[in-house]
């Protein structure tokens, strides 16, 4: 029984340590109310026969309860917005004096207590929840601090060659993903994908251009052009209104030879004799022919191509032969 009345007590104790912090917070905050301004209190009935109507004071104050719930609950929806609002002076300011909003959680310092803020400074709240802000702070980076795109399309904070500084600016519809949606502005916009597409063209025609120019550089540095043939490749068009690639025969002189072939080299089948050395890429086909030893300086050799179908877009074969 001793034990039941301690454990009461403690209960009791602790109840009220939670009502006298409760109380202590609603006092603090306790002119911010609405209902603080109300002065009326009581009631006032006016009958006239079975008519009646009653204005009570109380229903002021349960209405100005409501107000300050609704004031504290849309604060709360645009904290999960990641909207806020704050006595740190920021790039938004709002109608209220000394009240701005941030679209990163300030400190407690900084926060702005729901029942301070007035109805049209909640609508700016609103409104400014979908903006886009142009301070780099406003985005988790520090204050003061200055960004660059590289070349490369990536943010840095150092400088680098090639980089330009990076201005904030409202997303379009091309500059998103295809597919992707994002509000701007308090504009829902759904992604095209086009700046995507041109990246990608651009950096298809860059890196085109940067191999051809280093393989071409690579092969001229390797093989002296002494001579210079080229052949075009003998097309067909057989019954089922394909095109395919005929026999076609190269004559070679008898030293180091290298043949580059371009075109559809994806329609040559079969090749002799077989070269020395083979390389194949992209619709391209690299083949070495050494010198043959028991020939003489002025002998030829012939080389035979055959062929098969001719797919479309990759043009008509051609051999480039380079003598060493």
């Amino acid at each position: 029984m001793r034990k039941k009345i301690v454990s009461f007590m403690i209960v009791l104790v602790l109840f009220g340590s939670v009502c006298m912090a409760a109380t202590a917070e609603e006092t603090e905050h306790s002119d911010l109310k609405t209902a603080s301004r109300l002065k009326s209190s009581g009631a006032i009935v006016y009958q006239e026969g079975e008519d009646k109507v009653r204005l009570d004071a109380e229903d002021l104050y349960w209405i100005a309860d409501r107000l300050d719930l609704f004031k504290r609950a849309s604060a709360g929806q645009l904290g999960e917005m990641h909207t806020y609002f704050t006595t740190k002076e920021s790039g938004a300011a709002l109608t209220t004096d000394q009240i701005y909003v941030t679209h990163v959680e300030p400190g407690e310092e900084a926060k702005v207590n729901p029942l301070a803020i007035h109805f049209d400074t909640l609508l700016e709240g609103i409104a400014a929840s979908q903006s886009i802000p142009a301070e780099l702070s406003e985005y988790g980076y520090p204050e003061g601090i200055t960004l660059y795109r590289t070349k490369e399309g990536m943010l840095t904070d150092t400088f680098v060659n090639g980089a330009q500084k990076v201005t904030v600016a409202s997303a379009a519809e091309g500059n998103l993903s295809a597919g992707t949606a994002a509000w701007v502005n308090g504009e829902l916009l759904l992604g095209t994908g086009a700046d995507n597409q041109s990246y990608y063209q651009n950096g298809y025609k860059e890196a085109y251009a940067k191999g051809y120019n280093e393989a071409y550089t690579k092969l001229s540095s390797q093989v002296a052009s002494v001579d210079f043939i080229q052949y075009a490749g003998d097309l067909r068009t057989r019954e089922d209104d394909h095109m395919y690639l005929g026999p076609t025969d190269v004559s070679i002189p008898n030293k180091d030879v290298w043949l580059l072939i371009t075109g559809a080299t994806n329609a040559i089948e079969t090749i002799s004799p077989a070269p020395d050395y083979k390389y194949e890429g992209y619709a391209m086909m690299l083949l070495q022919y050494r010198k043959k030893a028991n020939l003489s300086d002025t002998a030829t050799r012939s080389i035979h191509f055959e062929g098969g179908r001719v797919g479309s877009g990759v043009g008509v074969p051609y051999w480039i032969m380079y003598l060493k």
